[in-house]
């Protein structure tokens, strides 16, 4: 019997030595980067807060078997066995970063859903911990709650809240560390209303902020000023002395607000125009104070220390020194988020390359955003958070494979379009999501808004270093002025070209394809290889299979919403992709509906009509009768026999009292939304319960929705 002998093909030897290729580069990449193996556990579980409940008997059921694996990688250090087994103290480091990250996240966010008094009606004695945002018929201010009074004692009183006054003479000068007496209801936030809409209870929570309150002219007075320090008041007040700067020189409107949001982060004087020109032509990210602004700060300051550079010694001095003036920056800056974010994530990067010869980007990156989520965990669901480190490791990544190629002093402009392209697509995924929109000339809109946010920045620099200066300071002024006009001009013709953004929505399972698809593309780049592609090509079909399950989810199905307006009732009627809307005002239907519109592929909403069915608030739809009652044309109406209906839908300015509507109509549900008072809203709901009629209150139970598959 003849005996084989295994044959190794050349096919077969490059296959198994590409696989060992990247099993070391793999292992590399650990290795120089042990932050990354802390940072990824530690994400892990602060998103697991969101979808389970972890008891504190499981948690120390993990950390006592990580503690074992950890263990017994130590005691099987000198075994021959230790090979085989060497990969326990890794799981374990995973399980306790994680465990870590989940009740640290759970902790902060019991503290944070802390608020004394909610929904009680009362007399409270605040602290104002913010400065006062003016808004159009009133002034925003975050609060903190001191005490609460009431007939017999007084008792201290803890939590945090939104807070509007109305707006009058005494409310404009209101100030930060104010402290009052106030009468009022602290309301929870509203959570999600609308399908697809913004959870304000949930962004709020990450705040610290637990409830909202509105205080009209003569519910309030003030008692005093807080002694006790606080450094994010001393911030607000060198940052108002430099916005005021600003006004004394005669910037204000357009140019005050683009200026004093890309210098010092002061977004409260942007308008909507503004906010739509920026963010539609793609430059938005310039007017939030994030890594851009702090480069180019962090960058003045490294040449006017250009100096000390001689030796080591001198390159630390010189580092220590940029940073140090650098945090003065973010101080003058009002020590936003943002700010704090940039500068923490550059402070660490200049101490790896001062420390270093050879520093690991990626591991000082990483370390950054672990000590930022160390700080607070609800970091890592702020967009800001997402969109810097996402754009920051993908400009890195992408200066990596190309940017030696482009080392020569007359390719800046190819430099600046990659970095500008490293960083669109660093963020895509995170800008479609959240703001359901592409800019489609993001290339040609950052050619123009990088260099020029450099101007503007060192232009108000000099400024403000020489506004003691009349003469000279005026003359810089009115050149920034029209600079600022010449900029906001070329972005708006961006704006306005055809095509020039691409409206869309996803889902976050798709956000998590498309970072899926880019990291396996830049791997098909670093490689050469075409697995990594062919994973990169699976996760695009697989993003472009949901968006056709969406599609026929739609076609196949009709819905009646009562969404939860603002002002006014908006009543949908979806028919697969048609989409009747009886609406008070579309602008307002148009905002809160934009997402659930491009995410089920709707068409543009359009006002129903007597062809569509529609006569005098009664509306036939899928063998249903609806009335819309939003006036008081039933007020004071009689009539023999109640007319039966289906739906009965009130809101907006509906005056007819529960009586007058249960004698006219016999409704089999009703639905009652935001816009009448709490006094028309409890008469219907009770009336209801005492007739055994559905009720559904938009106010309490977010939008009504009725589907009919077909």
């Amino acid at each position: 019997m003849k005996t084989g002998r295994l044959s190794i093909t050349p096919e077969a030897d490059r296959l198994s030595a590409f696989g060992e290729k990247e099993h070391r580069n793999a292992v590399n990449f650990l290795q120089n980067n042990p932050f990354f193996r802390l940072l990824l556990p530690f994400i892990t579980g602060i998103v697991l807060t969101r979808h389970i409940h972890l008891s504190d008997a499981v948690a120390v059921g993990f950390v006592t078997l990580a503690a074992v694996f950890i263990s017994a990688s130590f005691l099987l250090q000198k075994s021959r066995h230790y090979y085989s087994f060497r990969y326990l103290f890794g799981v374990g480091i995973f399980i306790l970063s994680a465990v870590g990250g989940y009740k640290l996240t759970e902790n902060r966010n019991a503290t944070n859903d802390r608020f004394d008094f909610l929904s009680q009606k009362g007399i409270f004695r605040i602290e104002l911990t913010g400065a006062p945002v003016e808004k159009a018929n009133s002034y925003q201010c975050e609060i903190s709650l001191r005490q609460h009074f009431d007939s017999l004692h007084c008792e201290n009183a803890t939590g945090n809240a939104i807070v509007y006054f109305q707006k009058d003479s005494a409310s404009a000068k209101l100030l930060y560390g104010d402290l009052l007496i106030v009468e009022a209801v602290f309301d929870k936030p509203d959570g999600v209303l609308n399908p697809y809409g913004f959870d304000y209870a949930a962004y709020l929570k990450r705040q610290g902020i637990g409830a909202t309150a509105y205080i009209a002219a003569d519910k309030w007075m003030q008692t005093g000023s807080s002694t006790t320090f606080s450094l994010r008041r001393t911030a607000d007040k060198c940052r108002n002395h430099l916005l005021n700067i600003y006004r004394q020189f005669g910037i204000e409107g357009q140019e005050f607000a683009v200026l004093a949001a890309l210098t010092l982060g002061y977004t409260d004087s942007l308008d909507r125009e503004t906010r739509d020109i920026y963010s539609g032509s793609g430059a938005m990210h310039v007017l939030a104070v994030s890594g851009l602004h702090v480069g180019i700060v962090y960058a003045v300051f490294m040449l006017l220390f250009g100096r000390l550079r001689r030796n080591s010694l001198q390159r630390q001095i010189r580092t220590l020194l940029a940073v140090l003036f650098l945090w003065a920056y973010a101080f003058i800056a009002g020590l936003s988020p943002s700010v704090i974010r940039a500068t923490t994530m550059f402070t660490f990067m200049a101490a790896g390359t001062a420390l270093n010869r050879r520093p690991q980007t990626y591991n000082t990156l990483f370390l950054s955003a672990f000590v930022m989520l160390l700080v607070n965990p609800n970091y890592l669901f702020e967009i800001g958070f997402q969109l810097s480190y996402s754009a920051v490791l993908s400009i890195v990544l992408t200066m990596k494979l190309f940017g030696k190629k482009l080392q020569d002093k007359d390719r800046w402009l190819w430099r600046l379009l990659l970095v500008s392209f490293a960083a669109q697509a660093g963020t895509a995924p995170f800008t479609v999501y959240y703001f359901n929109q592409f800019p489609v000339y993001f290339l040609l809109t950052n050619t123009v808004v990088i260099p020029a946010a450099s101007v503007i920045v060192y232009s108000a620099v000099l400024l403000l270093a020489a506004s003691f200066l009349p003469l000279l300071s005026s003359v810089i002024a009115t050149m920034l002025i029209r600079f600022i006009r010449i900029v906001n001009t070329t972005l708006d013709i961006i704006h306005r070209l055809p095509f020039s953004q691409w409206h869309i929505a996803i889902e976050e399972s798709q956000v998590v394809l498309l970072f899926t698809a880019v990291a396996c593309f830049i791997g098909y780049c670093t490689t050469k290889k075409y697995l990594p592609l062919l994973f990169c090509c699976t996760a695009v079909f697989t993003s472009c299979l949901i968006d056709l399950f969406v599609h026929y989810r739609t076609i196949t199905t009709s819905q009646v919403i009562v969404y939860a307006g603002i002002k006014h009732t908006h009543v949908g009627f979806i028919a697969g992709k048609s989409n009747m809307v009886y609406s008070g005002d579309l602008s307002e239907l148009n905002r809160i509906t934009k997402t659930f519109r491009l995410r089920k592929m709707h068409d543009k909403p359009h006002t129903v009509s007597q062809n569509d069915g529609y006569d005098n608030g009664f509306v036939r739809f899928k063998s249903n009768t609806f009335l819309v009652l939003t006036n008081d044309s039933l007020t004071g109406k009689t009539a023999s026999e109640a007319l039966e209906i289906d739906y009965l839908i009130v809101g907006e300015k509906a005056t007819p009292t529960a009586d007058d509507l249960f004698t006219l109509l016999t409704p089999k549900h009703v639905i009652v939304d935001k816009t009448i008072t709490n006094r028309h809203h409890n008469s219907i709901e009770k009336t209801c319960l005492e007739q055994s009629i559905a009720f559904h209150s938009i106010r309490k139970q977010g939008a009504y929705i009725l589907s009919f598959t077909d």
